[in-house]
């Protein structure tokens, strides 16, 4: 697998958060590319960027650039949720601050995530009013499309995420359900009709409503499958990975 470049592109007191690039050679003579930011799972309190390499190598592949984010991660004492979506929206932001450099374009910047990653991904877009202060609001933490796999998108039924909300703010204020409006980016859901962490109903929900408001909203289903929805070599992960190509040429972002 190819090695990416690692910088950090956000410091919190001595934490310093890493995005993993991987780069496609660039050109002058060739237009700036479309982004990946990806966002790995581990339910909010575990997890390395180094879990979203084989979804980043294959963008690559694509020509695409990919980026494997770090966020903070829960620790029930100074970090919850909240400052992992912060941490998301900052991610975003320092793509677009640093496009030229990096050869993006930044109103092509898609935000992708697996479980948790999915839910930090989601809120990017749904999630307006939870930045850090300390960003430059200048800046967009919009995506401009989404791809959300085995994604957590109503939280307030989550035990787990309320106790590691641990009270501090309305769970209602986190969750992206709560949050459909007109006007948002393109999605693509990827679930399983097995999911025992997600329920599939709560994704379907979430879709319709998307829908209902006006929103592209595209879900494909593995009846069959669990959360995990097969490993990185699995004949099933890579028809989810043909599956988000496809959505990607129906953008405009990716030939085939």
């Amino acid at each position: 697998m190819l090695k990416p470049v690692i910088q950090v592109f956000k410091q919190v007191g001595r934490l310093k958060l890493t995005a993993h690039l991987f780069l496609p050679a660039a050109s002058s003579a060739e237009p700036p590319r479309p982004a990946v930011a990806f966002f790995h799972g581990g339910g909010w309190v575990d997890g390395s960027p180094l879990w979203g390499y084989p979804w980043c190598q294959h963008f690559f592949e694509r020509d695409l650039v990919a980026v494997s984010f770090a966020y903070r991660l829960v620790d029930q004492q100074t970090v919850t949720p909240l400052e992992a979506v912060q941490d998301a929206r900052s991610a975003l932001r320092w793509l677009r601050a640093h496009a030229v450099e990096l050869g993006i374009n930044p109103r092509q910047v898609i935000a992708c995530g697996f479980s948790a990653g999915g839910y930090l991904a989601a809120s990017t877009a749904l999630l307006e009013d939870c930045d850090d202060p300390a960003d430059d609001l200048q800046l967009s933490a919009r995506p401009d499309a989404l791809v959300l796999i085995s994604t957590p998108v109503e939280i307030c039924d989550d035990p787990w995420f309320s106790e590691l909300l641990d009270r501090r703010l309305p769970c209602q204020v986190l969750s992206p359900a709560r949050h459909i409006r007109p006007g948002l980016p393109p999605g693509l859901l990827v679930h399983a009709g097995r999911d025992d962490m997600v329920a599939y109903a709560s994704v379907a929900a979430f879709v319709e409503r998307m829908r209902q408001a006006g929103n592209r909203c595209d879900l494909i289903s593995y009846p069959a499958e669990d959360h995990f929805l097969g490993g990185p070599e699995s004949p099933t992960r890579r028809a989810i990975l043909g599956q988000i190509d496809e959505f990607f040429v129906s953008l405009g972002y990716l030939t085939l």
